[in-house]
């Protein structure tokens, strides 16, 4: 049996979700990162669960490790990522 769990939070109006915000979050364990956009789509396999992920991170916020290791995280241990990550090389 294949499943597939999709899911998108309208930000219209976030002030007054806040609390219905909270309780996804929390359902749900996961993490905000406002300045990140993702859209994950778990395809499960014979051999395990696959996550497949596009990825928008703003160019107003700088990617640290920690934010790295908590996306990472929330993949698993499988995944394939791609997406406009806005880094620049500094050498």
């Amino acid at each position: 049996m294949i499943g597939l769990h999709i899911g998108i939070w309208n930000a219209n109006g976030l002030p007054h979700k806040v609390v219905d915000l909270e309780q996804v979050l929390h359902r749900h364990s996961m993490d905000l990162m406002p300045y990140l956009q993702c859209a994950i789509v778990l395809f499960p396999i014979d051999l395990g669960n696959v996550n497949i992920t596009a990825c928008y991170w703003s160019p107003n916020h700088s990617i640290s490790a920690n934010d790295y290791n908590c996306l990472f995280g929330q993949l698993g241990a499988d995944f394939l990522i791609g997406g406009d990550w806005n880094t620049k090389h500094r050498l």
